[in-house]
């Protein structure tokens, strides 16, 4: 029996030894392939900023529609891999949003991914604000129906990221006047909610009313599902309540800060 014992006892002391031993082995081998992948990642973050910083700063040869196309297709495609964002982070799209400005200034749609994706995502509000601001000298406010949203995107930047209550109301009243050139009920609707943006940064600046309006603006503007959801997380942080309905979506101010 003693024998026997002593056998078990060492069967078993081998079978843990060797599990240790093989656990021992993989764990190198599991962070090797996490280096590996980070390294994969940094490697194709530089290649996306390389790409789109040559085509940036190239001659389009007559060809700067298709450039600004190509461009604004591959930030989709980059935009989207979220898992490796997470990752490298967003650095890449300030080039590709040059490069569309750059290329096709009056690409209006473009600005709508490409300045909440570099003002929040990339970190980097005032190179948004500078090439909206740049796209806005090539646009004409009668050339395309959804130009005056511009305005409204350069005025979320100045409020939410400057605290510059003054550039995002000048940039307000900008865009009320860009949408009178239009008479739909969508354009008037929107000249309403500038108007009325203008004036509450006007008797209220500094408020975090004032922030959560802009929040809201982006949300409900926000052309893709990542950027609406940081608006949302933004409003909560600011202690606003969200409300989705059938109709569409509300935002309730904190009590401490609504208008009085």
């Amino acid at each position: 029996m003693k024998l026997k014992a002593v056998k078990l006892v060492l069967n078993i002391s081998i079978t843990l030894g060797l599990t240790a031993g093989i656990i021992s082995l993989q764990k190198p081998q599991v962070n090797t392939s996490k280096k590996a992948n980070q390294q994969e990642s940094n490697r194709q973050e530089l290649k996306e900023k390389t790409t789109a910083s040559f085509l940036a700063k190239t001659p389009n040869f007559g060809y700067g529609n298709l450039i600004a196309d190509w461009a604004f297709l591959r930030f989709l495609v980059y935009f989207g891999d979220s898992d490796v964002r997470q990752n490298t982070g967003y650095s890449a799209t300030t080039n590709y949003f040059k490069t569309i400005v750059k290329n096709d200034p009056r690409f209006v749609k473009a600005y709508f991914y490409m300045s909440p994706a570099t003002s929040i995502f990339a970190g980097n509000p005032q190179q948004s604000t500078a090439l909206i601001e740049e796209g806005l000298s090539s646009i004409m406010p009668q050339s395309h129906p959804d130009s005056y949203f511009l305005w409204v995107y350069k005025a979320i930047d100045e409020l939410l990221f400057f605290g510059d209550d003054a550039a995002a109301k000048a940039s307000y009243d900008n865009g009320i006047e860009w949408a009178s050139y239009y008479d739909d009920n969508r354009s008037k609707a929107v000249a309403a909610r500038m108007k009325a943006m203008s004036k509450f940064l006007a008797d209220n600046p500094d408020s975090v009313e004032a922030q959560i309006g802009s929040w809201f603006q982006l949300l409900t503007n926000a052309k893709d599902d990542v950027t609406r959801q940081r608006a949302i997380d933004n409003i909560e942080r600011l202690g606003g309540k969200i409300k989705f309905t059938p109709n569409g979506v509300s935002v309730t101010v904190p009590e401490e800060h609504r208008r009085t």
